[in-house]
């Protein structure tokens, strides 16, 4: 695997080539696993207001990124950034050989996660 650490201004995501087993998945994962970390009916009511409020499935949200830290923002106000932090560690746990430098120090989890999708997609 590609160990090399990339800068965001470095980062070309095509869009059309995901590998749905492995970046959609993982988000997937680290979603419900953040979710889980609040609560089984906390989850629950969050998919479904997520589906029914903001017309975001489960299986939409890796390739709805936007829309997803939207719904958050929506739902948690500023708090939405602990959620996003605790994705990112997950990913990172499951991931170790994923690292993400940011010039930028505002670093956003919409960014992140193209970082990580090009990291799998050449790795």
């Amino acid at each position: 695997m590609n160990q090399e650490t990339k800068s965001f201004s470095e980062i070309y995501v095509d869009l059309e080539n995901i590998n749905e087993t492995s970046f959609d998945q993982t988000i997937r994962q680290a979603v419900d696993l953040t979710f889980s970390k609040l609560g089984v009916k906390v989850k629950q009511t969050l998919y479904s207001s997520l589906e029914v409020d903001y017309k975001l499935s489960k299986e939409d949200i890796p390739n709805k990124i936007g829309e997803f830290v939207n719904a958050l923002e929506k739902i948690f106000g500023t708090s939405a950034l602990l959620l996003e932090i605790d994705v990112m560690k997950t990913i990172r746990q499951r991931i170790p050989e994923f690292k993400c430098a940011a010039k930028n120090p505002d670093l956003a989890f919409v960014d992140y996660l193209a970082s990580l999708k090009n990291f799998m997609e050449v790795s």
